[in-house]
This record gives structure tokens, sequence and C-alpha cells, in this order.
């Protein structure tokens, strides 16, 4: 059965069409593949993989499934990027894959399920975020199999008291749990469901069996080994979150979140979403699945108040997506003209995310890529409080990196023979301390050490406290290593055109003679953000 079926209760589902959606997906792995060599390792895949090599229950800005995911990508593919990256590819092909199950529960036949895939294919942030390896890949993953979750529910709920399967609320509990060991969006995911269930009639008679419950108590048990590790530590990502919100993270007005989410969202594909939450508000044949109409506009509501970066919301997209391609299917079935309308809306999805590829994906060479946002009049402003050069940040963030590693390397060789004590690298944020650690042991470099987030909980390297010579990667005034050190001097400074500002011309000193114990320095380097 191809054609819009209707979604109340348990009545007969569209057929899922796997063809058309592994096909769709094969194209979007095939894509990522092709470019996921272009351009440099990603500032924070430095991190990912320097959490790896500290394999714990948490860390200072996320929880820890990214990097077991690191761990065990670079234990198969070592340093190749396109193969680091493949965990967040794969996580992006299987997005399209349960974005079309997503529509199916809705009722969606063959063209609403490719609909949805091609609508998150063509959204230039989920480019982004499928281009390298990041936690907000695999955290839309799973936060669209648990929308999928909540559909299937939604069809037992409609079909008047229908009791729900206990396996679908502890599969819910299982993906809300590991979603949560991946990143904390999925506790806004939870307050929008919470609030669903509290306002829809449908979501009070859920609350009245124990099917929530036991989803609730599953997901908090397996997310319970992060939170008795945020209280071991102190808390630390409470710390992170205030110090980015109040001094990383740039403000933004109602207007300018809503522009930069439209955009990336994709602009067509936007229209798409505000049909499907007006469709599963008030359409009558949605009153099972009224409480993921909720979880949109509640998410906004959280990041807005609590100053999140419009990207965010990437995380909550996928099933509004899909009930605006069941709408759109069923509107054109109505009209008698579904070829007609469906091809000019597909050509506009399809030619305008041709355009707008660019802004996210690493697809022109870099040269053709500046070219390309000198021709927009620049690549925009930063998501943070820093300047922006001739490429947008999440680009900027690929290039700098082996060449500061490398400064390092020639520094280090050339103070080498002036001490027969340990040497001691300190970055100043993850950036370089993550570059010195990935590129330095082939550079013969010993590991960096810095005070910047879980590099800080890491402590000092284990001969830190032996160091008579330091070498500071970190744009820090002279006089300020002098009151800590009794020789200082400039050995270098290094530059790469298509980084980000703040990491061109950036120094490296030489520092000598600590004039404290490491011990005693240590807390006063401590830099959450």
């Amino acid at each position: 059965m191809t054609t819009t079926a209707d979604s109340l209760g348990l009545a007969p589902r569209p057929a899922l069409w796997l063809r058309g959606l592994f096909a769709l997906a094969a194209v979007k792995l095939a894509l990522h593949l092709a470019v996921g060599g272009r351009y440099g390792i990603f500032i924070d895949e430095l991190y990912y993989l320097a959490c790896a090599r500290h394999l714990d229950f948490g860390y200072v800005d996320h929880p820890p499934m990214i990097a077991v995911v690191a761990a065990a990508a670079h234990a198969v593919f070592g340093d190749w990027l396109p193969g680091l990256r493949l965990p967040s590819m794969l996580a992006g092909a299987g997005t399209l894959i349960v974005g079309g199950a997503v529509a199916r529960e809705l009722g969606g036949g063959r063209f609403a399920q490719m609909l949805t895939a091609l609508a998150l294919f063509a959204s230039p942030l989920l480019l982004n975020l499928h281009a390298f390896l990041s936690m907000n890949s695999l955290d839309v993953l799973l936060a669209g199999i648990a929308f999928w979750l909540l559909a299937r529910i939604g069809r037992h709920v409609a079909d008047g008291g229908a009791a729900v399967p206990t396996r679908l609320w502890l599969g819910l509990g299982a993906v809300l749990g590991l979603g949560l060991q991946t990143k904390l969006s999925i506790l806004f995911l939870g307050a929008g469901l919470g609030v669903g269930l509290v306002a829809t009639a449908s979501g009070r008679r859920l609350l009245a069996t124990r099917g929530p419950y036991l989803a609730a108590g599953l997901a908090g048990l397996l997310f319970l080994p992060h939170v008795l590790w945020q209280h071991a530590h102190g808390w630390p990502t409470l710390e992170f979150m205030h110090n980015a919100t109040q001094l990383k993270n740039r403000p933004l007005g109602l207007g300018e979140f809503l522009f930069e989410h439209v955009v990336q969202t994709h602009p067509v594909g936007f229209t798409l979403l505000a049909a499907g939450l007006i469709h599963l508000a008030i359409h009558p044949t949605t009153r099972g699945h009224r409480l993921l109409a909720w979880i949109y506009p509640v998410a906004a509501a959280l990041f807005l108040w609590r100053g999140g970066k419009p990207y965010y919301l990437g995380t909550f997209i996928l099933p509004l997506l899909a009930a605006g391609a069941v709408f759109f299917e069923s509107w054109t079935v109505q009209r008698s003209a579904p070829a007609v309308w469906r091809g000019v809306f597909v050509a506009g999805l399809v030619v305008s995310g041709l355009i707008l590829a660019p802004i996210t994906l690493p697809v022109l060479p870099v040269e053709q890529a500046v070219a390309y946002f000198e021709a927009q009049g620049g690549p925009g402003e930063s998501s943070e409080r820093k300047e922006i050069g001739p490429l947008p940040q999440h680009f900027a963030d690929m290039f700098g990196h082996e060449e500061l590693a490398r400064a390092v390397a020639t520094v280090h060789d050339t103070v080498r023979p002036t001490t027969d004590r340990p040497i001691a690298i300190y970055g100043a944020s993850y950036a370089q301390a993550g570059a010195i650690d990935f590129f330095g042991p082939d550079l013969g470099l010993p590991p960096a050490m810095s005070g910047h987030n879980s590099y800080w909980l890491w402590g000092p390297t284990p001969d830190a406290d032996q160091a008579e010579v330091w070498i500071v990667a970190a744009r820090i005034e002279r006089e300020a290593l002098e009151e800590l050190f009794d020789e200082v001097e400039l050995a270098d400074r290094v530059s790469h055109p298509y980084a980000m500002p703040w990491r061109n011309d950036y120094p490296i000193w030489v520092a000598r003679g600590p004039k404290g114990p490491i011990d005693a320095l240590w807390p006063e380097l401590k830099h959450f953000e």
C-alpha cells in the first residue's frame, strides 16, 4: 500500500519503502565519504580523541558516549579521517531511514517517507553534523529513534485505549538513556515530552499507566553512572554551561535565532516543518500523536531562555518534517494533481539544497569555498564571541592544527639540547593541546597539558613537576608568564590563512624556571568554557 493510510488507531499502515530509503541513505553516505577527507581534522575531533585516551564516565562538557565511539573508530581506522568520521556518516544515513519510518507511523506512504528523508538529507545543518565525528550526529539519530517509538506508542493511544506494549516503553527508556549518555540535549526532549503528556488528553491517559514511568526509570538508570561522575567531580558541566552562556556563546535575539534555524533546517524544508507542527497539533487524524507537537516548541523556548545556539534545535526537527510530509502527501491527493505539486516541491528542495550545501559541507576545494563565501558577502558571523575569517567557523576550525604542532616540535627540538630534564608542553585550550597530542607522537613530542575543560581534570602530565623548561602555546602576555617563570622568550608565531583569526599569529613561548610547584599552579589554570 503506497497511498496515505488512516493513522487512527491500529489501522493498517503503508509499507515501509526500505528500498527507496536505503538508496537515498546510500547516496548520502557516499557523498560524505567522498568529501570526508577534505580539509583537515576538526577542532572537536581532536578533543574527542583526547577524551578517548582518558575513557571515563563523563567529561566536563559532554557525557561519555562520544569518547567511546572515538576510541573505537580510532582503533579500527587510525588517523584516517573518513574512517574516524564514519560513525557520524552512518548515523546520518540511519537518520534518513528512521525519518521515513516515522512518516510511515504517522500514516505516510512512499512519497511521504521519501520526502521526509530528502528533507533531512537537504538540511544544511545535518549535512554539517554528519561530515565529522560529532556527538550531535549520534544525538539526532537517537532522538529520531525515540520519536519513532513515540509515534508507535501514539498509534495505540489513537485506538481508544489499546494497551501499549511494555517493550515499546522499555525501548524508549533505553534509547533516551543512551541519548543522555551521548548529549544532554535529550533532557530537552524529555522536558517537551513531559509537557506533552500533561497537556494532551492522550498524554494524560498514558500517565495513568505504568509505561511512562518504566521508560523514565530505565533512562535514569542508564544515565546514573554519568550523574554519579558529575557528583564526584563537583558538577563541572553546570559550571561549563554557565560560563559558555555568559562568556562564549554570542547572544541572539528571537529574530536572529529563528533566521539561523530556518537556514540551518533548509528554507523549503522549514515550510514542511511548520506544516507538520500545525498538522500534529490540530488535525483529527493525529490525536494519538499530539504530544509529539509539544517537544519542538518546548525545546525552542528553553534554548531561547537559556541562550542556546540555533543548531541545538536540529535534534527535534525530524518528527515535524515527517508530519509535514504526511500532510503534503494527503493534500496533493486531495487536489487531484499530486505529480505536479510534488514535483515542484521536491525540485525546490533539491535545487535550493544544492545551492546551500557548500555552506556547511566541504564539497568545494578550499580556495573555491573562500570565493563562494566572498561572493555572498562573507561567511557570516560566528556562533561564538569570536571574529570570523574568510571561512565560517565550522570550516575554519579544520585548519591550522598540524602547523601549530609542527611549530611546537621545532621549538622543542631547539630547546631539547639545553636541558637534561623533561620538557613540559602546555596548550591554552583543547585546540592546542589536542593538536599536539594528535600530531605530536610522529613529531617526537611528549603529551600536552591544558587547563581547559577535561584537560584540567586530567591534571598535569606525570613528569611536569620535574620540568625546568615549558613550551607554552597560548595567547598570553609576557608579563603574565614572567610572574610564573624566571625567564620567558617568544620562540615563534603560527598562522594559517584559513584558520579562525584568534588562532592566527599565535605565540609559542619558551618559559624557564617555574617559580613554584605545579600542584600550586594547577588550580589557577582551570578554564571551563
